[in-house]
C-alpha cells in the first residue's frame, strides 16, 4: 500500500513524504518515508501528549512557512534541522478511528494550494480504505486459521471419543456373544447375557448421537453407501418399536410400495436413524390410534419416506423451531428427551439429498416426509451372520496362521480367543514396530490390524508391508491379507485405511459373525456353522407349489396382496388358514417371512 503512494510526491512536485501510524497510547512510529529520512523522535513526543487531538478530529494542518507560524521552537528547530520550511499534515481514517497522518513537505516556504491540499486528503483517504481492506483481510485469515485448528481440534476428539467409548463396547458385546455360543449355559443365564448385550448395544446408540451431532456442528459427517434390503429394514423397525407401540395402545405399520426395489444402495445407518427418530416420536405422542410408514418411490426415481400419526400434533407457531438443537414443542417438553433428534434427522435428510418437511392439525397428528437418492443395488448382502463353531480345511491346506495387532487388550484377548476356539494359529502384537516385524520374521497369512497403535499407526504398517511386499515382487495371490480395525465414524479415516492397502476394515464394536466372514473371504476358507439360524435351501419346491394349488383361490389373492405390502400380520393369519398337513407350504412361507424374502412368495403364487 506505502509505495503506492509516491506518485503523489511527483505530482505535486515536493521534496518528500511520509506516513506516520499512531499506537493505541497515542505514541507511534514513521512506517514509510520517500526522498530523505527523518527521526520523528520530537514530533512524535508532542502528538503523545497531545493524544493527537487535532488529527482526531479529522483537521488537516497546512503549513507555508514554518518560521512564520508560531511553533514552539523545539519545533521549529526540529524541522530545521532537516531542511523543511513548510509541509501539510492530513489525517488518515481507517472508518471513523485515526490511524496516522500523511505529510509532505518542501524544503522551502511554499504557498499549497486548495487542490494540492485536496489530493493529499484524497489520497490519505485511499489510504485508510485500502488498510480497512488490510485489516479484514488479515482478520479473514486469522480466522480461518482458528477455524481450521478448531476443526482439527474437534476431528482428534471425535477420533479420542470414538476409541475410548467403543473399545470398551467392543470387549463387552464380543464377549456376551462369545459366551452365548457356551451351550453349558441354562436359559436364565442365556437371557441375563441377552440383557447384557442389548443394554450395551443401547449404550452405543446413545454414543453414536452424540458423536454424530458432534460431526455435524465439525461439518465432518459424510455419507457411507452400503447395499440392503427394504424390508429388512421396516422388519427390524417393527421389531425395535413394535412392544414401545403394543404397550401404549397404537398401532404401528411399516409397508411399502410394490414399485419400491427390494435391494437398494444408500446410507442404511442414517436412513434408518431418521426413520426410528420419526417413528419413535410418532408412538411417544400418540396415546390412541396408528403410526405409519409408508415408503414409495417418487416421479423422479427417489426413495420417498412418509410417517404418520393420529397424535397430539404440533402448533404452527413451533413447525420450525422443532429443528432447531435442544428445542421442544409444548407437548415434547412433558416427555424424555434432549431435542436432538429432529436435528440430526433434518441434517442427514439433507446429507442425502432431500428435505425434511412436516405438516400438522392440533389434536389430529402430524405427517413427516422427505425423499432421497439411491441406487438399485444387484445382489443382496449377507445381515445377521452366524458365528462359526469350527473351521473346516481341505486336505492339505494348512490352517491359517492370524497376526492380532491391537494395543487394547480386552479386544486383543477377544479375538485371540475367538480365533484360537475355531482352529486358527494366532499371535498378538500390541504396536506398529512389532506388527512389522512380526510380519517379517513369521509371514501370517492374514492380519488383523488397529488403526489407532501407538508408535507406527495402522495405516503407516500396512503403507509398509505394501511397499516392501513390491520390493521384493510377492505376487498379489501371495500377498498378506491385512483387515483394518478403527473405531473411528469418520468415512476419511476408512478410505485412508483402503487406500494404504488394506483388503477389508470393520469397526469397532464388530459383530463377530462379520468378522469370520471377512476372514472367510479374504483366505477362501469354510466354516462349520453347527446350529445356526442360516436358513436351509428350499427342498421339494414342486411339493410346496402342489400344496399351494389345493388353497383356495381366495386365499391365493390375500396372500399375494399382503406378500406385496409386505403385511407380515397378515401373512401370519393366512398361513393359520393352512392345513397342518401341508406342513412344507407352512415351513416354506414361514421361513420365507423369517429371512425378508416375501418375493419368493409372489414367484410362488405366480
Amino acid at each position: 500500500i506505502f509505495p503506492a503512494t509516491d506518485g503523489v510526491r511527483d505530482i505535486l512536485a515536493c521534496d518528500r513524504h511520509s506516513i506516520y501510524r499512531f499506537n493505541p497510547d497515542w505514541s507511534g512510529e514513521l512506517v514509510y518515508q520517500s526522498g530523505g529520512n527523518l527521526d520523528w523522535g520530537a514530533i512524535a513526543s508532542e502528538l503523545q501528549q497531545q493524544q493527537g487531538w487535532i488529527y482526531a478530529n479529522q483537521e488537516i494542518l497546512v503549513v507555508h512557512d514554518l518560521e512564520r507560524m508560531g511553533f514552539p521552537p523545539a519545533q521549529v528547530k526540529f524541522w530545521r534541522s532537516y531542511g523543511v520550511k513548510a509541509f501539510v499534515h492530513v489525517p488518515i481514517m481507517a472508518g471513523q478511528k485515526l490511524w496516522g497522518i500523511l505529510t509532505v513537505y518542501q524544503h522551502q516556504p511554499r504557498q499549497w494550494q486548495e487542490r494540492e491540499v485536496r489530493l493529499v486528503s484524497q489520497v490519505a483517504d485511499q489510504i485508510g480504505v485500502a488498510i480497512q481492506q488490510a485489516d479484514l483481510l488479515i482478520q479473514e485469515q486469522k480466522a480461518a486459521e482458528i477455524a481450521s485448528a478448531a476443526e482439527q481440534a474437534m476431528s482428534q476428539f471425535l477420533t479420542l471419543m470414538s476409541h475410548e467409548l467403543r473399545t470398551p463396547l467392543n470387549s463387552i458385546l464380543g464377549f456376551a456373544q462369545l459366551l452365548s455360543l457356551d451351550k453349558s449355559l441354562s436359559e436364565a443365564q442365556l437371557e441375563n447375557l441377552g440383557i447384557i448385550y442389548r443394554s450395551g448395544a443401547h449404550l452405543l446408540t446413545l454414543i453414536n448421537d452424540v458423536l454424530e451431532m458432534s460431526k455435524i456442528e465439525a461439518g465432518q459427517e459424510q455419507l457411507y453407501f452400503e447395499q440392503f434390503e427394504i424390508q429388512g429394514l421396516l422388519t427390524s423397525l417393527r421389531e425395535m418399536l413394535g412392544l414401545k407401540a403394543k404397550n401404549k395402545g397404537v398401532e404401528l405399520s411399516c409397508s411399502c410400495d410394490v414399485n419400491v426395489p427390494p435391494l437398494v444402495k444408500a446410507d442404511q445407518q442414517k436412513l434408518r436413524q431418521v426413520l426410528i427418530n420419526l417413528l419413535g416420536n410418532g408412538i411417544k405422542f400418540t396415546d390412541q390410534g396408528r403410526v405409519s410408514l409408508w415408503v414409495s418411490l417418487t416421479p423422479d426415481h427417489r426413495l420417498s419416506f412418509r410417517v404418520e400419526d393420529t397424535g397430539c400434533g404440533i402448533p404452527a407457531n413451533q413447525i420450525e423451531s422443532i429443528f432447531e438443537p435442544f428445542i421442544q414443542s409444548e407437548a415434547g417438553r412433558a416427555q424424555e428427551g434432549t431435542g436432538l433428534g429432529l436435528t440430526i434427522s433434518k441434517k442427514f435428510v439433507q446429507l442425502m439429498g432431500g428435505e425434511l418437511v412436516v405438516t400438522s392439525i392440533v389434536g389430529q397428528g402430524s405427517c413427516f416426509e422427505f425423499a432421497i437418492a439411491f441406487d438399485v443395488a444387484e445382489s443382496p448382502t449377507p445381515v445377521n451372520l452366524p458365528v462359526p463353531t469350527k473351521l473346516l480345511l481341505l486336505p492339505h491346506q494348512a490352517v491359517p496362521r492370524i497376526l492380532v495387532a491391537e494395543d487394547d487388550p480386552d479386544t486383543r484377548d477377544l479375538m485371540v480367543t475367538t480365533m484360537a476356539n475355531l482352529g486358527f494359529i494366532t499371535q498378538t502384537v500390541v504396536d506398529g514396530d512389532q506388527a512389522i516385524a512380526q510380519w517379517q520374521a513369521w509371514q501370517p497369512d492374514l492380519i488383523w490390524l488397529d488403526l489407532g497403535m501407538p508408535r507406527v499407526s495402522g495405516t503407516e504398517v500396512t503403507s509398509y508391508i505394501r511397499q516392501q511386499e513390491r520390493v521384493q515382487q510377492i505376487p498379489l495371490g501371495k500377498a498378506v491379507k491385512i483387515i483394518g480395525i478403527t473405531s473411528s465414524l469418520l468415512a476419511s479415516d476408512r478410505d485412508q485405511l483402503l487406500a494404504a492397502g488394506c483388503d477389508h476394515f470393520i469397526t469397532k464394536p464388530f459383530d463377530l459373525g462379520l468378522m469370520f466372514a471377512k476372514v472367510r473371504e479374504c483366505l477362501n476358507l469354510s466354516y462349520d456353522y453347527g446350529q445356526t439360524t442360516v436358513a436351509p435351501p428350499v427342498k421339494n419346491y414342486s411339493e410346496i407349489e402342489h400344496q399351494s394349488q389345493q388353497m383356495p383361490s381366495l386365499w391365493h389373492q390375500q396372500l399375494k396382496f399382503a406378500a406385496k405390502a409386505a403385511d407380515e400380520e397378515a401373512i401370519a393369519t393366512l398361513v393359520e388358514q393352512v392345513p397342518a398337513e401341508f406342513a412344507a407350504l407352512i415351513s416354506f412361507l414361514n421361513q420365507s417371512v423369517n429371512d425378508f424374502r416375501l418375493h419368493q412368495i409372489s414367484h410362488l403364487l405366480k
